[in-house]
């Protein structure tokens, strides 16, 4: 790349969080960061880099850090994790290897949420032992990971909680904490990071800034990108609560204001068998069970936009991951406000730096709903085997 000063900077680390070196030389580098989702990066050195013999060894560690000012030295760290993967060509012509990073977020997916999380694995209780934590997103997410971090080799401290987000309950029998916490967590507006710090990797939470200045393609930041409007998918809730046959404890949760825009019903059903009948709480509870799958089911209008860099609209500067912004398509009536869910950022001696934001959630590619599909049956089926 250009004698210039690299905006992207790869610190080595070893397995125990001890700086090694600098990648000085780079062909090229890209990463992406997302929220509530496994960031990643890829970069390449010439294979008579003297680094080489430094990332080869297994559980070498990465810091990437971002250089918002080209010409200043501070940076701000965008992820951390494992070289996981190394890739060498036997092709003649080829003169790079290539490593690639997973941060630091996969321990959520690699970490299960035991039912009695201070117990030993014997004392973990029958098939109807969970753990549930309640109370705000943040709260009740940092509570999870801190009672189950102490079996994770990669040593991980939590953070304070700000009590930030709406109200959660999140139950767990060996489930992949991954699959518990979320889309639950960043539906509750808090989004959680896992970034390495000075001898372990920190787990912490924050919400994006809501902003106000609506972007459109007039102004040239939304490249490309469209809506998509949803129906609900519940409007009522049977809940089902302990008890067998006709003793069985029952409530039903409506959204009749709902029903009455859209003219239709839709009537799905909930099983809170583990509740205890005894418990002074059990109907409010159970309730809190109908609100929660009335919110899954809510209509939504989604949004899937390629946003562009502009002289006012840049990354730290003027945006960030996990923001919120609104954002005006010519074909629907009011702005529609959704969040920055991945920034892609890439450096190469071509094309130099490249920063691509991303809006919205929505999936509108065969594929993309093919693995989004097929990641929801593989939840399915780790939820059942979890319940057995």
């Amino acid at each position: 790349m250009s004698n210039a000063p690299a905006r992207l900077v790869l610190d080595i680390y070893s397995s125990a969080f001890g700086y090694l070196d600098t990648v000085a030389a780079p062909a090229w580098v890209t990463c992406s960061i997302r929220w509530n989702g496994i960031d990643t990066a890829s970069f390449a050195l010439e294979s008579d880099d003297r680094l080489n013999a430094l990332l080869g060894v297994p559980g070498r560690r990465m810091v990437v850090r971002y250089r918002p000012e080209a010409l200043l030295p501070d940076t701000v760290d965008l992820l951390s994790g494992a070289i996981y993967t190394q890739q060498g060509d036997a092709d003649p012509r080829s003169s790079v290897r290539t490593y690639h990073v997973s941060g630091d977020f996969c321990l959520l997916d690699q970490l299960l949420g035991w039912p009695n999380p201070t117990g030993t694995i014997s004392q973990q209780g029958d098939d109807e032992a969970f753990y549930e934590a309640t109370g705000p997103a943040e709260t009740a997410a940092l509570s999870l990971i801190n009672l189950n971090r102490a079996r994770s080799v990669t040593p991980i401290t939590v953070a304070a909680s700000g009590g930030r987000g709406s109200s959660v309950a999140i139950r767990v029998r060996m489930h992949k904490l991954a699959d518990k916490l979320f889309p639950v967590v960043g539906n509750a507006g808090v989004g959680i990071r896992l970034l390495q710090g000075d001898t372990s990797v920190v787990a912490s939470g924050y919400v994006g800034t809501v902003q106000d200045d609506v972007l459109t393609q007039q102004d040239g930041v939304v490249a490309s990108g469209g809506w998509v409007l949803t129906p609900p998918t519940a409007t009522r809730v049977a809940v089902g609560g302990p008890g067998e046959g006709t003793a069985r404890v029952w409530r039903y949760v409506t959204d009749p204001a709902l029903e009455a825009a859209w003219g239709r019903s839709w009537e799905v059903q909930v099983d809170a068998r583990d509740l205890k009948e005894d418990d002074p709480a059990l109907a409010s509870k159970m309730d809190a069970r109908g609100h929660e799958a009335l919110a899954e089911g809510a209509p939504k209008v989604s949004v899937s936009a390629e946003l562009s860099e502009t002289e006012d609209f840049q990354f730290i500067k003027r945006y960030n991951l996990g923001d919120l912004w609104p954002v005006q398509f010519v074909d629907y009536p009011e702005p529609i406000v959704d969040r920055i869910t991945r920034i892609d950022i890439s450096e190469t001696a071509d094309d130099g730096l490249k920063i691509t934001p991303y809006l919205g959630t929505m999936e509108d590619s065969t594929e993309a709903q093919l693995v989004k599909a097929v990641s929801n049956i593989a939840r399915s089926v780790r939820d059942m085997k979890a319940r057995t």
